[in-house]
């Protein structure tokens, strides 16, 4: 984040299944308690990763973060009226 007084939300992500079992495991993704975010001079892919660790399902989710050029620091969007889209 360039400017924490600033934020810029890009997209909200929920992978949880509404409609899915918590105790038969398919409910998706609950209990999100560890973040880790892999820059991608480090990522095994070339490309920034987050991970999220969720305690309530067991399950460890790799999201990959797409960061189009000139735009690594929101600026662009700003232009743009704050349209993430």
């Amino acid at each position: 984040m360039t400017d924490p007084r600033e934020p810029l939300i890009i997209q909200y992500v929920n992978n949880r299944n509404f409609a899915g079992n918590t105790a038969a495991g398919t409910a998706g993704d609950l209990g999100p308690e560890g973040i880790l975010f892999i820059p991608g001079a480090e990522s095994p892919t070339g490309e920034p990763l987050l991970v999220v660790a969720n305690e309530v399902s067991g399950t460890t989710t790799i999201y990959r973060i797409d960061v189009k050029p000139g735009e690594r620091d929101g600026d662009e969007r700003r232009r743009r009226g704050g349209d993430p889209d």
